[in-house]
């Protein structure tokens, strides 16, 4: 896949499983929502009262996979997280489309509490059943 083909593939795949390390140096992963890709980075979001924040704020290297079951085709990708600080692009997300999941935590928190990471510095690496055993993997700069 080139550049364009795995941005495509990652929007048709938007449930990203994204792995940090903890305080501790452990793995620590979970499901998180992409919202866009914008000039080459890689954006979602998170709450500013979760472990997930503090994670990356104290440490934004990061790799994310998304798969589909259909092709057996797994994209991961690896970059660094980082914060975006603006609040018209904050409003963005709270009010795009099936963002409706948002509204307790903002009823609750605050829209301040909703923060958004962008992945800089983007390396994938495709993987397929007919490349199972292809050996060494190319990485493409996304």
């Amino acid at each position: 896949m080139n550049k364009e083909e795995i941005h495509d593939f990652i929007r048709q795949n938007p449930m990203l499983q994204l792995a940090t390390v903890n305080d501790e140096g452990h793995p620590r992963t979970r499901t998180v929502m992409l919202h866009g890709i914008e000039n080459g980075s890689v954006l979602f979001h998170t709450g500013n009262f979760k472990t997930l924040y503090n994670e990356l704020k104290a440490d934004g290297r990061i790799e994310f996979s998304t798969y589909n079951a259909e092709s057996f085709t797994e994209v991961r990708v690896s970059g660094i997280a980082e914060e975006i600080d603006d609040d018209q692009l904050r409003e963005t997300v709270i009010n795009a489309p099936g963002k409706d999941y948002l509204k307790p935590t903002i009823a609750l928190k605050g829209k301040e509490a909703i923060r958004i990471f962008r992945i800089t510095d983007c390396q994938a690496l495709v993987w397929t059943m007919a490349s199972n055993h292809d050996y060494p993997k190319t990485r493409v700069s996304i």
